[in-house]
């Protein structure tokens, strides 16, 4: 009887726990899986197109593909495709010389939340660095590295170890101009 209660008022306290907790799904959905054919990423709001036959890139606004997300405009989604299957995402923020998107803070934040907290130092603003997980077969690596112009490049790259192998091994031929990119 006293062991009864006494499971009865745990269970209720972590039923109020779990009820008081925020569950907020941080993650984009980018409504297409690795390996997955290029018709699906065709269906969503796409702005523009680049590439070859082989490596092909589509572009989306990061606000019609994260619309819970605190993303800027001029933060983009970037697919790419090997023939027709998607290789890589990419979240790239696109700087003014003045490096006002990134100095938001926008995409380290989202990262941050969504694969897990990393040391940025004192100012979150003056970091210069990357930082890489291993989620499942996921590979992830968030990076923001100022470039020789004093802008800073930042942007998160999601793939798995069959397609990064894969886009490695295409890169090497087409720079060895085996294949035309």
């Amino acid at each position: 009887m006293i062991k009864s209660k006494i499971c009865k008022r745990i269970f209720l306290v972590l039923l109020w726990l779990l009820g008081s907790i925020e569950l907020a799904n941080a993650e984009c959905d980018f409504k297409i899986n690795f390996g997955e054919s290029v018709s699906k990423v065709k269906k969503l709001k796409i702005f523009n197109e680049e590439g070859s036959s082989i490596l092909r890139s589509y572009y989306a606004y990061s606000k019609d593909i994260c619309p819970n997300e605190d993303l800027d405009k001029k933060i983009l989604i970037k697919y790419t495709f090997i023939k027709d299957q998607l290789a890589t995402i990419k979240i790239l923020v696109r700087n003014n010389n003045k490096n006002t998107i990134s100095n938001k803070l926008q995409l380290m934040n989202y990262v941050k939340k969504t694969y897990g907290d990393f040391d940025t130092g004192r100012n979150p603003k003056f970091y210069n660095y990357f930082n890489a997980w291993k989620m499942g077969n996921k590979i992830i690596i968030y990076k923001r590295i100022k470039n020789s112009f004093k802008i800073i490049e930042e942007e998160l790259f999601i793939s798995n170890e069959k397609y990064q192998n894969k886009m490695r091994l295409i890169k090497a031929k087409i720079e060895k101009r085996e294949i035309r990119g």
